[in-house]
């Protein structure tokens, strides 16, 4: 079965099952969504032996339409960064002789990261004049 389809972040999904009785697998379900950032309307389908099978896996694809992002990914990312990415723990050094709490400059790094992930989320809009 094929779980590993990368919904975008919090979709809506329309789903549907059909039954084609002169399938060795006549049931098949399909789920399609609109891409936020191009607006094509993509969409994956599997077939199944049984209805019950079908309907579990559109359930499935919902949840994981719905899931979204953990709320706490981006403090662990930060939290690596701060271990291990040199530019990250260069501002750290930075922002505390500057006389900042950890916990504000924390905030600031959550910051700047939810800006790099809507700049690799959203490209560039096209302005032609």
């Amino acid at each position: 079965m094929n779980d590993q389809v990368n919904l975008p972040v919090g979709v809506t999904i329309r789903s549907n099952v059909e039954y084609r009785p002169d399938r060795a697998k006549p049931y098949k379900a399909r789920v399609r969504w609109t891409d936020p950032a191009t607006k094509r309307r993509p969409s994956t389908s599997e077939s199944f032996v049984t209805e019950d099978a079908a309907n579990a896996w559109v359930a499935r694809m919902e949840r994981a339409a719905a899931r979204g992002l953990d709320p706490a990914a981006p403090h662990r990312i930060i939290v690596v960064r701060l271990r291990w990415h040199q530019p990250t723990r260069d501002y750290l050094d930075r922002r505390l002789t500057e006389g900042e709490t950890t916990r504000e400059i924390i905030r600031c790094l959550k910051r700047y990261l939810a800006c790099e992930i809507h700049a690799a989320l959203c490209p560039p809009a096209n302005h032609s004049t």
